[in-house]
C-alpha cells in the first residue's frame, strides 16, 4: 500500500523494443557464457558448504554476535534464518576466506 509503488516507469515502444534487445544479448553473450556459470557455480557451492558447516556446529564455529542470536531464536527454522542471514551480509572475499579456513 506504499504509494511509491503505484509509480510505474513507461518507456517507448521503440525503446521497450530495443531494451529487451539488449537484455537478451547480455543474457546470451554475458551471463549464460560457461566461463561466468563456472564462476557462478563456484559462489553457489562455497555458500552450500558455509551453510552446511556452521549449520552442524553453529556453537562453535558462528561469531559470538551471531551465536547469541542464534541461541535467541526461538525455532529450528529462526535458528536456521539467522545463519542464512550471517551468510548473505558476506562479501564474496568474506565467504572465500572463511571457505578456505573451514576446508
Amino acid at each position: 500500500n506504499n504509494p511509491l509503488l503505484s509509480w510505474n516507469a513507461c518507456l517507448e515502444p521503440q525503446m521497450a523494443r530495443a531494451l529487451d534487445v539488449l537484455k537478451h544479448f547480455v543474457s546470451t553473450f554475458v551471463i549464460q557464457v560457461p566461463q561466468v556459470q563456472i564462476v557462478e557455480y563456484k559462489g553457489q557451492q562455497i555458500i552450500m558448504d558455509i551453510f552446511e558447516a556452521l549449520t552442524a556446529d553453529p556453537e562453535r564455529l558462528l561469531p559470538v554476535h551471531t551465536r547469541d542470536l542464534w541461541c535467541q531464536a526461538k525455532s529450528e527454522s529462526n535458528k536456521m534464518r539467522v545463519i542464512a542471514d550471517y551468510i548473505s551480509a558476506m562479501t564474496d572475499g568474506h565467504a572465500q576466506k572463511l571457505h578456505r579456513q573451514l576446508f
